[in-house]
């Protein structure tokens, strides 16, 4: 079975949902230190799920994500080659 965080097939917990509602906010408002806390708040109660709709919500709500199967170039943050 596929999981999906959009189908109720295994759903995302109200408490779940809104804490990535914070963290797509924080995101979009530059708040580094505010997606730190989230991220440690979201990290005891997320599954797959959770974390399917996270990317989703990142990717869709900000564009901040390349399509799934794109390819991603660039550096990471110590210079590496991503």
């Amino acid at each position: 079975m596929e999981i999906c965080p959009l189908t109720d097939s295994h759903p995302v917990p109200a408490a779940t949902r809104e804490v990535i509602s914070d963290i797509v906010a924080a995101v979009r408002a530059g708040d580094d230190a505010l997606i730190g806390v989230l991220l440690a708040r979201l990290a005891p109660m997320a599954d797959t799920t959770a974390l399917l709709l996270l990317r989703h919500r990142l990717n869709h709500d900000l564009g901040a994500l390349p399509e799934p199967g794109a390819e991603v170039s660039g550096c990471c943050a110590d210079g590496r080659r991503a």
